[in-house]
């Protein structure tokens, strides 16, 4: 992957179509963002290190290749030493907060680019879920994000939970945090309103949507549209306003949490309760419940927050990009600090590849989700390596764009496919069920 083609010489392009790369991340936006980081030019400065520490995540490639890479792109003298130490020590110096910042920003650069023909209800939608990456099986590690009690001491590994902010009309990662596996979801959505602005609608699976939660919501101006169970609606005052269509008055509860009070929370709420069927085979949940601020019918129809909804499974879709498309599922630093500049930076190079997919669906005139990130990912390592990437970047990047179009991915609503693969596997291993020491010490004693 050449991000440093996209980040170098796509912005300083005057492009027809409406170009999101322009104005999300260069050489002096970086440098400014590390500001005090250098104090003298070094192999490893700012930029360099940059440009081949967001090569590296975004390829998965080991430091010893990191290092060629960055010689091969004259990024680095001739002479550098291919040992890992030096740039190590210079990726362990790198301040985490500014990579962080860039990422966000990246994020919010390519979510406010999109078409009003692809917003609901005239409106941004923020789509909210959590997920969870595996680390190396360090102290450091173990003792910042503990593995899961499930799993006995030495035969597990660190889990590092993370709860995503994105948009839904450009798959962007607007903010982001990451804690420990026993953390819940809840308690870091919380930290996620400093990205919520007002007017906009989050979009959220049942994991979401206490009464607190959605009241200090409504108090931001934020309006939410969250799945609930079954006997959620059977508790609450209900009022029939249509088939399968509710009006619930929510009763402020006794006890709160220790982050509210509930002076800051109103008597009751009132929102709006939907209840459909799926009729999808192969659809986990048969009977689904839609609890929405969106109380008005005629402007927030039944089918639109059906079909929104429905939408929401486009955010899992992202989360395969990022674990298993970009190899995020594992990161591979020793330390807890290092571990969150990998996912930040890797998290950045996907916005990046978010940014690219925009362009291309602009220029197309399709939606962005019609757009394959895969091949994204692999065109931009193609055409970053022609001639023509140096002499004529503007010609290389519209042929990207073309390609990405032409190779379009197929509508297919509701596309049904097993939870099953067909190629067996060769060597089937048994569990690790003791430390490894201990197994090992057990296959020498047989």
């Amino acid at each position: 992957m050449k991000f440093y083609w996209i980040i170098s010489e796509i912005r300083n392009i005057k492009r027809e179509i409406l170009g999101c790369l322009e104005t999300q991340i260069g050489k002096e936006t970086v440098l400014e963002a590390f500001s005090g980081f250098t104090i003298r030019v070094r192999k490893y400065h700012t930029w360099p290190l940059f440009q081949i520490f967001l090569n590296q995540v975004s390829s998965r490639m080991s430091c010893s290749e990191s290092i060629m890479w960055g010689i091969s792109r004259r990024l680095l003298p001739l002479k550098t030493s291919p040992k890992t130490s030096a740039y190590s020590n210079a990726k362990s110096r790198l301040p985490e907060k500014p990579i962080f910042e860039l990422m966000t920003s990246v994020g919010t650069e390519v979510e406010s680019h999109t078409h009003k023909n692809h917003k609901v209800f005239g409106r941004n939608v923020k789509v909210i879920d959590g997920t969870s990456v595996q680390l190396p099986d360090t102290e450091s590690n173990q003792s910042a994000y503990p593995q899961p009690n499930g799993q006995k001491p030495g035969c597990g590994q660190p889990h590092m939970k993370l709860c995503a902010l994105m948009g839904l009309g450009t798959g962007a990662i607007i903010d982001c945090v990451a804690d420990a596996y026993r953390v819940h979801e809840r308690t870091m959505f919380r930290k996620l309103w400093r990205s919520l602005d007002e007017g906009d609608i989050v979009l959220g699976d049942r994991g979401f949507g206490s009464y607190a939660e959605v009241a200090m919501l409504l108090n931001m101006g934020v309006d939410f549209v969250f799945r609930q169970r079954q006997e959620s609606l059977k508790t609450k005052d209900v009022r029939k306003i249509g088939k399968d269509e509710w009006i619930a008055t929510w009763k402020r509860p006794q006890k709160l949490g220790d982050w509210v009070s509930p002076g800051e929370l109103p008597d009751r709420i009132e929102v709006r309760a939907i209840r459909f069927k799926t009729g999808i085979k192969g659809f986990r949940p048969e009977e689904i419940i839609l609890f929405t601020s969106l109380t008005d019918r005629k402007k927030y129809s039944r089918e639109k927050l059906m079909e929104l909804y429905y939408r929401r499974w486009e955010m899992e879709l992202r989360i395969r990009d990022i674990k298993t498309t970009m190899g995020l599922s594992f990161l591979k630093a020793k330390t807890a600090s290092g571990c969150r500049k990998e996912l930040w930076m890797g998290l950045l190079a996907y916005n990046l590849v978010r940014g690219v997919m925009l362009d291309a669906a602009l220029r197309g005139r399709l939606p962005i989700s019609r757009i394959s990130f895969k091949a994204t990912l692999k065109c931009l390592d193609a055409y970053s390596s022609g001639w023509f990437a140096v002499d004529d970047p503007k010609r290389a990047y519209l042929l990207l764009l073309d390609y990405l179009i032409e190779s379009k991915v197929p509508d297919r609503p509701g596309r049904v496919e097993p939870r099953k693969i067909k190629k067996r596997q060769k060597n089937k291993y048994s569990l690790l069920t003791t430390p490894r020491k201990v197994a090992r010490n057990e296959v020498l004693s047989a």
